[in-house]
């Protein structure tokens, strides 16, 4: 890491630990950056079955990635509360269009989700200018939130019955890569994005990107018996620099844990393990 590269962690990748003496006891540089790169040496490790040409894999794996977010928000769902889920489906007069990946609906609020398994260039975190920053935000967060701005639009030209009489919308994009929230970057955004919802009959209360890893504990708050808009429009407009979701929520006084169903979905993964194992 130098100061023209803070982005740089490509040598805490290649060694990864601290040896604090002689008996090789060590210690990570950074337990998050070994779990990102746990998931990131899997994923390559699926891509590589497949020749170097065949785009196949990333076609598919962003499926199953959208799939994932619907169904973990679907269970995450408190049912105490007046809550519409949808996940995308057609609409149109010969139903061509499609709409977002995730709708949610709270009397007259709308949260639209949009979901991409995209993730940071190689040169944005390894060498990383002004330049492939910007082309990077503008393809995991600006495009998206355009793209699903004028769904909505158009559903509500086509008076689709699930944004009848919604008042005010919520966007947030869920995409495979952490992206500094930073007041240049959200600057950026804003001045691409808000002549686009001025073109919505709705007012939008907020907008905002999560990894997947984020986009899970976002989903602790919809388990929760009150409403989790409020948390949105804090994030979106009055978080420091640098402050990711979760500690934002930590900084905040929420909860910290992982919605109820990935825990029980992990203790069955652990059981069967050890049936298959021991």
């Amino acid at each position: 890491i130098t100061k023209t590269k803070v982005w740089d962690s490509s040598e805490f990748i290649s060694k990864p630990f601290i040896f604090i003496n002689e008996n090789k006891d060590f210690i990570p540089v950074s337990v998050y950056l070994m779990k990102k790169e746990f998931f990131n040496r899997l994923f390559y490790k699926v891509r590589d079955v497949y020749p170097k040409k065949d785009t196949r894999f990333l076609s598919f794996f962003g499926k199953p990635y959208e799939i994932y977010a619907q169904n973990l928000l679907e269970e995450s769902i408190n049912h105490d509360l007046n809550y519409q889920y949808s996940k995308s489906f057609r609409y149109g007069p010969k139903r061509c269009n499609e709409s977002p990946d995730i709708m949610l609906r709270f009397n007259d609020r709308l949260l639209v989700i949009e979901v991409k398994s995209f993730r940071l260039s190689y040169n944005t975190v390894y060498n990383s200018t002004v330049t492939t920053v910007k082309e990077d935000i503008e393809k995991l967060v600006i495009d998206p939130l355009i793209q699903s701005t004028q769904r909505v639009k158009e559903m509500y030209e086509y008076e689709v019955d699930f944004v009848a009489n919604v008042k005010e919308i919520d966007f947030i994009v869920i995409g495979n890569g952490s992206i500094p929230k930073i007041n240049s970057h959200k600057e950026m955004i804003k001045q691409r994005i808000e002549s686009h919802f001025g073109k919505l009959s709705a007012e939008v209360k907020s907008y905002n990107y999560f990894n997947i890893n984020e986009f899970e504990y976002f989903c602790r708050l919809i388990e929760r018996r009150k409403p989790f808009f409020r948390a949105l429009e804090r994030y979106s407009g009055d978080t420091e620099l640098f402050e990711n979701f979760f500690n934002f929520l930590k900084h905040n006084s929420y909860s910290l844990k992982r919605p109820k169903i990935l825990d029980r979905l992990f203790n069955t993964a652990i059981d069967d393990i050890k049936k298959t194992y021991f």
